[in-house]
């Protein structure tokens, strides 16, 4: 799984475009957004939604 890629590649996923943080990014998993964020070598897992769900305005 994506998730489990995260430990060696913590820059996989994409920067998420409402939020324009390149600490912040996501990866899309069938219908779902995993959105987290990257602090030195601490990946932090923020929210998972719905891809039909807006983001809240801020994590």
């Amino acid at each position: 799984m994506l998730v489990e890629n995260l430990k060696d590649f913590p820059s996989i996923g994409r920067i998420v475009p409402e939020y324009s943080n390149p600490e912040i990014r996501e990866l899309i998993y069938q219908n779902y957004r995993i959105v987290y964020k990257i602090s030195g070598k601490v990946v932090y897992l923020l929210l998972i939604t719905h891809c039909s769900q807006q983001l809240p305005p801020t994590v």
